[in-house]
């Protein structure tokens, strides 16, 4: 907008706009108004656009040029959005004169330049993605980057530390698992402008006066969550006090100046970032679970599917899942389907299926018919992202030399799938008395926080908790207990290693642990299709 005024002063606001036009719809309209040279030149100028000329404008603000009243012009939103990963990096190190706040939009639009590895339903999709972002860990720029905005924390307003972790989480949506393969510094610098950002955001969350809940805006408490929750990286004093603060938001009477309840996209971010790292929210749940229909009931189908399976960490989720539940059956079985995103249909299959074998308090249950759905779809888009590791191919081996007799990539349905089906003959270690079935899930690096290194995920619980709802014995295998994970997370042990660097005596007694534990049925479940069909979490 700031282009087309400078361009052509005065005579975009003489063009007819209907109220429903899309932004770039308008463009197109407005640039066939001025002739294909002067909207070329738009274009040029955008993209050519340095910090020189951005200060200039800030100055021009401050001198009163702009009407009076007016907020003052977010330059620094047109200097680096829609300009790709390396021409972001090329405009932030040639700049001169950069403030603050320059170096955290920088970051925030590069986070957004590359961020999309979880919106594809494929492999192709998400390897791109990985490329992207792998490159962009090797470039000694964007560590340059990283370190100037940890410089630049304690000068920031929570709005940009927000960004600052939105930054980070954009450009490393991976971070959990890739960390282990990246360098050790880059790693560091992460943590360290990870953990500068919280302190400074409890500085402000805590500071006299401000546990005041209205005093903060929710995108800045509940994105915070988010992208920490992304990155893997768990801090509890932070997930309280915000969870604190957006959950008196949600109490908070309209005569104290909400107008209304905490919106709907803040919610649904709060619980997915508490529920990515196993944050309980519980202490929350009444005031959660009153959230209002109004907010809520216009939802897409996708947001909707996400906000049912948020909800389903919690125990006793009603009302608010029970009408969530009735509206998503109130609407047409084609919401599930080609384009649904795989993370947000999962979710809606873990409130069927807890929900059927009575492990989640409801009233409400999903449709035949959307059940139906839910179980093709499921099966489809799981088997698309579905590839094996060298973890699965070395537990595998041992399980093998144990003689459980592993069936690889098995799925039982509804989507559910394992690594490994075993059988477990009378009499041995594991069958006990009349032998066993039991499945096995390798819990690589993404399972687990990398602060701290050995907190499950929310994912990974999830996936127990539906097994176990379902009477079927999972067996977790974490990746620090095979030879190939990353050697300096793994103690040195006695004993001889099979070749594929697992100790069977430990894996063994591993099975045999949480076998004993297991609360689930003892019977044998069906048989097990194998394949790539499709995996849970």
């Amino acid at each position: 907008v700031c282009q087309v005024f400078a361009l052509a002063p005065g005579g975009f606001h003489k063009l007819k706009w209907p109220p429903d036009m899309q932004p770039s719809a308008m463009f197109r309209r407005w640039a066939a108004s001025i002739g294909p040279a002067h909207a070329a030149q738009a274009s040029a100028r955008r993209c050519s656009t340095h910090l020189g000329k951005a200060a200039a404008a800030r100055n021009v603000a401050r001198q009163g040029a702009v009407p009076a009243g007016a907020a003052e012009p977010k330059v620094h939103d047109h200097v680096f959005s829609g300009l790709s990963p390396t021409g972001i990096l090329s405009s932030w190190r040639t700049a001169q004169g950069l403030k603050p706040e320059d170096h955290v939009a920088a970051l925030f639009y590069l986070g957004r330049a590359v961020r999309g590895r979880g919106a594809g339903d494929d492999l192709e999709h998400w390897e791109t993605h990985d490329t992207w972002q792998s490159k962009l860990h090797g470039d000694p720029t964007f560590g340059r980057l990283l370190a100037a905005c940890g410089e630049a924390v304690p000068t920031l307003v929570p709005r940009r530390v927000a960004r600052v972790l939105l930054g980070l989480g954009d450009t490393h949506e991976d971070f959990p698992f890739c960390h282990q393969e990246l360098p050790r510094s880059h790693v560091a610098a992460v943590l360290s402008v990870a953990d500068a950002a919280c302190a400074e955001l409890l500085k402000c969350w805590t500071s006299p006066g401000s546990l005041d809940a209205l005093r903060h805006d929710d995108r800045d408490l509940a994105f915070t969550l988010f992208a920490l929750s992304r990155l893997g990286i768990f801090n509890e004093e932070v997930f309280a006090c915000a969870s604190n603060l957006l959950a008196a938001k949600l109490t908070a009477p309209v005569s104290e100046g909400v107008g209304k309840a905490l919106p709907v996209e803040a919610l649904r971010q709060w619980m997915l970032a508490c529920n990515g790292v196993n944050f309980p929210l519980e202490l929350h749940r009444g005031a959660i679970t009153e959230y209002p229909l109004s907010e809520w009931q216009r939802e897409s189908h996708g947001r909707l599917h996400q906000l049912a399976g948020a909800l389903a960490f919690l125990r006793n989720p009603d009302p608010l899942l029970s009408r969530v539940v009735e509206e998503i059956n109130r609407r047409p079985v084609s919401q599930i389907g080609k384009k649904s995103v795989p993370t947000a249909i999962y979710g809606l299959q873990v409130v069927r299926l807890l929900s059927e074998h009575g492990e989640l308090n409801i009233e409400a249950r999903i449709n035949d018919e959307l059940a139906a759905a839910l179980d093709y779809w499921m099966e489809e888009k799981m088997a698309a992202v579905r590839r094996g590791s060298l973890l699965e191919s070395s537990v595998g081996e041992a399980l093998g030399a144990l003689g459980l007799q592993p069936t690889p990539d098995v799925t039982i349905g509804h989507g559910l799938s394992a690594d490994f089906r075993c059988q477990a003959v009378p009499g041995s270690p594991e069958g006990g008395r009349s032998g066993r079935i039991f499945f096995v899930e390798v819990d690589g690096p993404s399972h687990f926080c990398v602060r701290p290194r050995l907190r499950p995920r929310g994912r990974t619980v999830l996936k127990r908790r539906v097994f176990e709802a379902m009477g079927l014995e999972l067996v977790s295998v974490p990746y620090w207990h095979v030879g190939t994970a990353d050697p300096a997370t793994l103690r040195q042990r006695q004993g001889r290693r099979a070749r594929s660097g697992v100790c069977p005596d430990e894996l063994r007694a591993l099975v045999c642990s949480q076998l004993a534990n297991s609360v689930s049925a003892q019977s044998s479940p069906a048989p097990a299709r194998t394949g790539h069909e499709g995996v849970l979490g």
